[in-house]
């Protein structure tokens, strides 16, 4: 143990990284000072808060999205709706006779 050396410009040139936590957001300082929130620690609480209802929403959306395609069937469009629907168009609605 006693061999190792510690060089004073390497401390001095990452130093500085290992202070993040006295660095303050620059998110948490625009809600405090335009008066959004009170303090600090409400505006931290706040941005986690919202990231989790993202990431939840997200979540919900992404795997809410697995409803079955329902076939809509020549035989149950309603009459006038035939009537209107050109015949290139009729004809790509399949039919429940011809499987």
């Amino acid at each position: 143990m006693s061999d190792i050396e510690f060089i004073e410009e390497t401390r001095q040139a990452y130093g500085d990284t290992y202070q993040r936590g006295s660095q303050k957001s620059t998110l948490v300082t625009w809600f405090v000072k335009s008066g959004l929130m009170s303090s600090e620690t409400t505006a931290q609480i706040f941005i986690v808060g919202a990231g989790v209802l993202l990431i939840a929403a997200s979540f919900f959306i992404v795997m809410g999205n697995k409803k079955e395609i329902q076939v809509t069937y020549r035989e149950d469009l309603p009459r006038d709706v035939v009537q209107r629907l050109p015949k290139e168009i009729l004809d790509t609605f399949p039919s429940k006779n011809q499987k």
